[in-house]
Formats: C-alpha cells, sequence, structure tokens
C-alpha cells in the first residue's frame, strides 16, 4: 500500500488550498471529497473578497481553478466519502467507499453541511424543501421563498431571481445579516424581502405550498418551492480513539469545519495553507 505524507479529508477552498501548498512543497498528497470540489463555495454566485481577484468569478470557477492548480502540483484527487479514519503502526488508516489509504499525517477539512429545517405542517423531508439553489428544478417563472436573512440567503436568491425565478426571502428577525452591497444588489433583481417573519406553519396543496407567518399580522404567502438558508454546522468524520490522540500532532482540522462564526473562502484557504505548512515541518522532521 502506498503511504502517503498527507491525506486531506474535504475538497473544498481549505482542503485544496492546503493540498496545492503541501504538492508545491513536494509533499505525497490525496484530497477525498464526498461530494462536488469546491464544496459550498460553488453556491456562490460572485466571488470578489479574494486577494488579487480582479474580476469577479462564480464560487464554481474558483473551485475549477483551485482542482486545476492542484492536479498542476501533483495532488491526487479523488470523489471519494471519507467513513472511518484510524492509527496504527505508526501510520493513519483512512477508509473510504471503496478504498483504505495510509498516511503519515492527515488533515480534515470537511466543511459544513446546512442546518436542516423542520417546517411545522410539511413533514420531515418535503420534496419542495431544498438546501442549494442549484437544485431547484424549472425556476423559471416559479415563485421562491428562501428562509434565512444571512450572506448565503441572499446570495442563492441572487442567483434564482437571474435565472427569472420570483423570489421572497423571509428573514426571522427585524433585519438582513447580510451586507448592504449583497441586500442592494438584490433588491436590484427585483428579490421582495420580508423582515420579521418568523415561518409558524405550511401547508403542501397540490404543488403550491401556503406558508402562514407573522410580521405583526397573521399572513399567508404561496409558493412553489422552498429554500432554506438558516446556518451551518461542521460536517461530521468519524475518528477512532488512537487517531483522535494523534490531534495536533500529525492530526489536524482547517477551514470552515473549525473556523467558527468567520466562514469565507479566503479565510479557510489561508487555513489550509498554514495547515499544510505545519504537515511539511512534521513530516521533514520525522
Amino acid at each position: 500500500m502506498t503511504i502517503f505524507d498527507l491525506i486531506i479529508v474535504g475538497g473544498g477552498p481549505a482542503g485544496l488550498a492546503a493540498g496545492i501548498q503541501a504538492g508545491h512543497m513536494g509533499l505525497a498528497v490525496k484530497v477525498l471529497e464526498k461530494g462536488e470540489w469546491g464544496g459550498r463555495l460553488r453556491l456562490a454566485r460572485k466571488v470578489e473578497n479574494i486577494p488579487g481577484l480582479t474580476l469577479p468569478l462564480s464560487g464554481a470557477q474558483v473551485a475549477d481553478r483551485m482542482v486545476r492548480q492542484a492536479r498542476r502540483k501533483g495532488v491526487s484527487l479523488a470523489l471519494e466519502a471519507c467513513n472511518r479514519i484510524d492509527y496504527a503502526k505508526k501510520c493513519f488508516r483512512v477508509y473510504s467507499t471503496p478504498n483504505r489509504y495510509a498516511a503519515r499525517a492527515v488533515i480534515i477539512a470537511c466543511g459544513v453541511e446546512p442546518d436542516r429545517l423542520l417546517i411545522p405542517g410539511l413533514g420531515a423531508e418535503p420534496d419542495c424543501l431544498f438546501y442549494s439553489w442549484q437544485l431547484l428544478p424549472h425556476v423559471r417563472d416559479k415563485r421562491v421563498g428562501v428562509i434565512g436573512g444571512g450572506e448565503s440567503a441572499f446570495d442563492q436568491a441572487c442567483s434564482l431571481a437571474e435565472g427569472g425565478a420570483v423570489v421572497t426571502i423571509f428573514v426571522r428577525g427585524p433585519g438582513p445579516r447580510a451586507f448592504r452591497g449583497l441586500v442592494e444588489e438584490a433588491q436590484d433583481l427585483g428579490v421582495s424581502i420580508i423582515t420579521g417573519a418568523g415561518i409558524r406553519w405550511a401547508e403542501k396543496r397540490g404543488p403550491v405550498v401556503s406558508l402562514q407567518f407573522y410580521d405583526g399580522h397573521d399572513r399567508w404567502w404561496e409558493v412553489d418551492y422552498l429554500l432554506a438558508a438558516v446556518g451551518a454546522s461542521p460536517a461530521d468524520v468519524t475518528i477512532s480513539v488512537p487517531a483522535l490522540d494523534r490531534a495536533g500532532k500529525d492530526l489536524f482540522w482547517a477551514g470552515d469545519v473549525c473556523s467558527g462564526r468567520y466562514r469565507q473562502a479566503a479565510i479557510a484557504a489561508g487555513d489550509g495553507v498554514k495547515t499544510a505548512m505545519i504537515v511539511n515541518e512534521y513530516v521533514r522532521g520525522e
């Protein structure tokens, strides 16, 4: 079995940046990603806050550039889900579907997953509720209700509006939490914003969803689809006790999975680069 210097679990901005840096320093690197390269970065309509990026690109374009750069650095990339990480005989064992790998060090950069939203009246997993704008079918001329008040909600609302959807954002709090420029951009695209609108009930009436909310008065609103953007939590990876005992030695976390509130692609990528440099010092010292 080939023993990699470093295995990275997660192919978002942190994982890809860590792989690029590690490959640049000459380490043998494997990156595993269970979904799409770039992770939640691919949801971004425009990325404008990465230093040196003179023109805005979509999150998917930034992710694709990082993938190409990683491959140029000799990084091995695999679309595989990591099932378990173990440690024995001075080596990590990383189990995926369908393979097993060995490594001297591991970086967990699996990012975050969207928080699930339970709307009274709709049940646990209604077919009208989505967590990514890219999964909505045939949005042109469809009414979409976006639940959430942060940057992810407004950015995805803009993407839907540009695709021809009639979009309404329901913000539970007194006002949006997204930065002003993004809110204004949503308004320029015709997105309606209702604040103080906590969803109380929903009913599926054929293809139409009727929402009941309170914004000072009880109101009903009809939509064809719902998009939830109410937050995200760190993704889980199964790690054995012997592997966990290596934390801070040759097992590390990077990016959104450990960054708390401050989740931006640039922050995650920088954290990935720093962590890869720490791994390089460990491997070379070993």
